[in-house]
Formats: C-alpha cells, structure tokens, sequence
C-alpha cells in the first residue's frame, strides 16, 4: 500500500500582496504527483520530504549548481496523469532550457496544434517547475500561469522567468 504525502518546502518568492510563496508537493513511493506554489502554510503538510529532493529545491533557489538544478528539477520522480495530448505538450515544456522562454505558439506549430489548446495543457500541469509552464509566454506578454492572468501566479510567474535569467 503507497502512503500519499503533503509536504511544503518555503521559497524566497514574495508576492504584490507581501505574501510569502510556498512550494507544496503531493508525492508517495512512485513520485511527485502534484507540485504548486500557495500563499499559506499547509498544516496538513508533514516536514518529510527526501533530502535530495530538498537540496534540489535548495540550488535551484539559491542559483548554484544551475545546469544541475535545472536537469535535475526535470528529471525528479514525478507521478504524472494526462493526456496523450497534455503529455505531448509538457514533454515540449520538458525541453526548454534554463533562462529561455517560449511562446505558445511556437509550441503550437511544433504540435500542430493552437496556441490556447498550448495554453490548457499548460494551465492542466499539475508538476510546475519539474515540468517549467512559467517558461512558455504569450507573443504580447508574459501569458497566464497556473489558471490566472493576473494576480499572485503571474507575479511568481514573473519572479521565476527573472530568477532563471
């Protein structure tokens, strides 16, 4: 029997509101299933998480090791649902790297597919940062993050396409 587990790990991200950013991971034996950012401490979430898995969110922070970080945040364990379609698109996200931003619609043009049928399959992403959504930008602007187009999600959104940079 796998046990499911909550845990949250702080990040150095402060938002318009002043609110500090958590990182909350849904995970058991076979991955991460889950892994979104909130503006308030869980306390249902349980301080266990692997100590690599730890570190690794500690360097990607603290921008040391950056290639490590970035390779490793892509290959954690994740335990990930969706459809064929979505996990064509977030295979996509999977390959663009450090620093860089895509736009919707190039993804689209690889896939054959839309800009905004990009943009569900991103908003769908239930692994942000192992799968890097903030990395795909609207052609006017930086494009919605997390189901907003507005508000705390686009400042993390912001926050993490100039932490990378």
């Amino acid at each position: 029997m796998s046990h499911l587990y909550i845990s949250q790990v702080q990040t150095p991200i402060v938002v318009g509101s002043g609110a500090t950013v958590w990182l909350d991971l849904l995970w058991n034996e076979r991955g991460i299933s889950s892994i979104n950012f909130s503006s308030q401490k869980n306390p249902q979430a349980v301080n266990i998480l692997p100590k690599k898995w730890h570190d690794l969110f500690e360097r990607y922070w603290n921008r040391s090791s950056e290639d490590v970080a970035h390779n490793e945040l892509i290959n954690l364990p994740i335990d990930l649902v969706g459809t064929i379609y979505q996990q064509r698109v977030w295979d996509e996200l999977q390959k663009i790297p450090l620093g860089k931003t895509v736009s919707y619609g190039l993804i689209s043009e690889k896939l054959k597919s839309s800009p905004r049928a990009v943009a569900t399959a991103c908003k769908a992403n239930p692994v942000v940062l192992a799968v890097p959504c903030h990395r795909v930008v609207s052609k006017s602007g930086v494009g919605g993050f997390m189901g907003a187009v507005e508000g705390d999600e686009i400042d993390i959104k912001k926050w993490l396409i100039k932490h990378e940079q």
